[in-house]
C-alpha cells in the first residue's frame, strides 16, 4: 500500500478513535436496563398503556442543529494539507501552520480550530496558485 503515509494512517486511527470515543460515551450515556430483554407477558396479564412522553420543544430555526462534524473537517484539512505539501509547502505546513496552532501533527489539533486551520490552509494555497 504505497498511497498509505504514516500521517495518513495516524490521521485515520485519530478520526477512528475519536468515532469510538463517541460511541463509548454515547453508551455509557443510555440507563442501565437490568431486566433486558424484558419478559414475555402471559395471556391473563393486562398490557399496561404507554404514556405519552411529554413534547419536547422545537429548536429555534436561528439556531443551528448541533452537529458533531469533527471528522469531515479533519478530512478535509488532510485534503488540504495533502495538496499543500505536494505543491512544494511541506515545509510551511511544519514550521508555519502546525506551530501556529501549538502542534506537531493534524491529529493534535483541537476540534475547535480546525475551521481556523482550515481557512489558513485555503488561503496559502490561494497565494501559492
Amino acid at each position: 500500500m504505497a498511497w498509505m503515509t504514516k500521517g495518513l494512517a495516524l490521521d485515520l486511527l485519530a478520526i477512528l478513535t475519536n468515532a469510538s470515543q463517541s460511541a463509548f460515551d454515547r453508551i455509557k450515556e443510555e440507563p442501565d436496563q437490568e431486566n433486558w430483554p424484558p419478559a414475555e407477558k402471559t395471556p391473563d396479564e393486562p398490557e399496561t398503556p404507554k404514556q405519552d412522553p411529554a413534547p419536547t420543544p422545537k429548536p429555534d430555526a436561528q439556531e443551528p442543529p448541533a452537529v458533531d462534524n469533527t471528522a469531515d473537517l479533519l478530512t478535509e484539512a488532510k485534503n488540504l494539507l495533502q495538496s499543500i505539501s505536494a505543491a512544494g509547502g511541506r515545509d510551511w505546513i511544519k514550521t508555519t501552520l502546525l506551530p501556529k496552532f501549538g502542534v506537531a501533527k493534524l491529529s493534535d489539533v483541537p476540534a475547535d480550530k480546525l475551521p481556523a486551520l482550515i481557512e489558513a490552509a485555503k488561503n496559502r494555497k490561494k497565494e501559492t496558485q
